[in-house]
């Protein structure tokens, strides 16, 4: 997923910077870019979820690794959180209370924002017109699994809400 992120520092549920390069592996990790929200009822359910999904299929990616005696060096499936919280003191209590170990684009990077929302027509209906969304696929909670150009693989939102353990949905791995 370099090419979409690759100048762009994201944040961590800590509040620190991160690079994306630096937590996956070029051709083997999975994106999903996540829009949702702290005070979407519909985001509650889903964020609890995508983690127990997220948490199972890297576990099961680093005891692979540790059987190889490798330290693990990247993740199997990352997530990036693009929020329509309104201010970013809710952003960071939502990610540090209900978040896995995902990335956030920064909520002050309003511009990249508003471009992924526009790009993958996906945000939530009271911010439809000031991010200027004109065909909007969905609301939030949504997950759009991508390729490292940020093309769209698929909508994996109801592959998570049907997820029952086990591996990535196969729809969502494709050759990077």
């Amino acid at each position: 997923m370099t090419d979409l992120f690759a100048n762009t520092d994201l944040t961590t549920r800590t509040g620190s910077s991160a690079k994306l390069s630096s937590r996956t592996k070029d051709g083997t990790t999975v994106i999903g870019i996540f829009f949702s929200s702290s005070w979407c009822p519909d985001c509650v359910p889903f964020v609890a979820k995508l983690a127990t999904m997220y948490e199972e299929i890297n576990n099961d990616a680093e005891d692979a690794e540790d059987e190889e005696e490798e330290v693990p060096s990247s993740k199997l499936l990352e997530i990036i959180f693009v929020s329509s919280d309104r201010d970013e003191a809710s952003m960071m209590k939502y990610m540090k209370g209900k978040h896995e170990d995902w990335l956030a684009v920064p909520f002050e990077d309003v511009s990249l924002r508003s471009e992924l929302k526009r790009k993958y027509g996906t945000c939530a209906g009271s911010e439809r017109v000031a991010v200027g969304v004109t065909d909007r696929r969905r609301g939030i909670p949504t997950l759009i699994v991508v390729d490292s150009a940020g093309n769209e693989i698929c909508d994996g939102t109801d592959d998570v809400d049907d997820y029952a353990g086990g591996a990535l949905p196969a729809r969502w791995v494709q050759k990077q």
